[in-house]
């Protein structure tokens, strides 16, 4: 009887930081992991590349993508991610910026690379209010 919660708790030892939860035995979804590791990131005014990202998690890079894209929908808390294309000087490492003509500081160069930030959602609106009477309402 005692087998199962041993071996959960070695499942549980060999996981990432990251998904470990705070309450001993319960793991914590994918989105939620990505979720606080961006708000954390926030805090401290830090932008994130998916790959960035996916060195804290272990998460392949398609699927963080698609949970901060759910991220933004209202359902799952309506956050702000914002994207930007990070600029080339800060891709290269300075190996390659003692090679001014290496193929991968060109290769560098023109490659793409978002980062991400992830603020916490503004406050929803409130319905507005239902007005008796309407438009079908009976009239006397």
């Amino acid at each position: 009887m005692n087998a199962a919660p041993r071996e959960r708790d070695r499942a549980v030892g060999r996981l990432p930081l990251a998904q470990r939860s705070r309450s001993a035995g319960r793991l914590r979804t994918q989105m939620q992991v990505i979720r606080d590791v961006m708000l954390s990131a926030s805090e401290c005014d830090t932008w994130l590349t998916l790959h960035e990202i996916a060195a804290l998690t272990r998460y392949g890079e398609a699927s963080i993508s698609a949970q901060l894209r759910h991220l933004r929908k209202p359902r799952f808390g309506g956050h702000r991610v914002e994207k930007r294309r990070r600029d080339s000087a800060s891709l290269t490492t300075g190996e390659d910026a003692s090679r001014e003509a290496s193929p991968s500081a060109e290769l560098r160069a023109s490659a793409r690379v978002w980062e991400y930030c992830m603020r916490r959602p503004l406050a929803a609106p409130e319905p507005p209010a239902k007005q008796e009477g309407g438009p079908y309402a009976a009239q006397e």
